[in-house]
């Protein structure tokens, strides 16, 4: 008995089945869905090579991509604060490093553009952090002095902040730096000299990172034009 609803071309494909059971527009949709993937695979079955360089083509420009955005010949990545803001953007990230990985070499570059760092707190260029930088962390902190920079090791130790001062150099520069921790202290290597600071306890359960850069001491402290910051992590 054929179902009063089913049009010419559905009655032919209840004739395919041999019990010529009637089905409902539910399976009807599906079988028709199906005839049409089966349709599709052949042709990409006939067109493979095609299909296959499109791919390849698709995961070399991927890569390319990848490697060579926002980097230079020398390998340096300019992580930007973008004007308005106090911290880079979320996709300019640093490089993740291990858990316990407890120290970093980098060098950065500095150029006429961070002159717009006048606003008379440390700025901080990178650096390490034990958990969250506020409870313990070492970086490169900087501000703009006329047409040069002063730099320090600057410190976060169980919320509190202190800084040893390292000197004032030009604008124009590209300075190495190691920053890392034995036990509770605090150590970095900057242009060759050592400089020392008390750190809280490391906590092995909590995760190091590499910081951001970031601008001033809160939130309240913005660039007007953006900052980029070149760096090169040695790792």
């Amino acid at each position: 008995m054929k179902a009063p609803y089913l049009d010419e071309h559905q009655r032919f494909i209840l004739k395919l089945n041999r019990d010529n059971k009637i089905y409902t527009p539910t399976f009807l949709i599906s079988y028709e869905l199906k005839v049409a993937w089966r349709r599709f695979t052949r042709k990409v079955k006939k067109n493979y090579h095609i299909i296959w360089w499109f791919y390849v083509i698709l995961f070399i420009t991927f890569l390319i991509l990848l490697l060579s955005c926002g980097k230079d010949d020398d390998g340096f990545k300019v992580y930007t604060v973008k004007a308005g803001h106090n911290k880079c953007r979320a996709v300019d990230i640093p490089p993740q490093i291990g858990w316990n990985q407890n120290s970093i070499q980098f060098t950065f570059m500095t150029d006429p553009g961070w002159l717009i760092l006048d606003n008379g707190v440390w700025n901080k260029v990178t650096g390490l952090s034990n958990g969250n930088h506020m409870r313990s962390s070492c970086r490169v902190g900087t501000k703009a002095v006329g047409d040069s920079l002063d730099f320090c090791m600057f410190v976060h130790k169980d919320g509190d902040f202190s800084w040893k001062y390292i000197g004032r150099y030009p604008c124009y520069g590209r300075y190495y730096v190691d920053i890392g921790r034995v036990g509770s202290e605090w150590w970095m290597w900057f242009e060759g000299v050592c400089y020392k600071m008390d750190a809280d306890e490391y906590d092995k359960l909590l995760p190091n990172y590499i910081c951001r850069p970031f601008v001033g001491g809160d939130e309240t402290k913005v660039v007007e034009k953006d900052w980029d910051v070149k760096i090169r992590f040695e790792m």
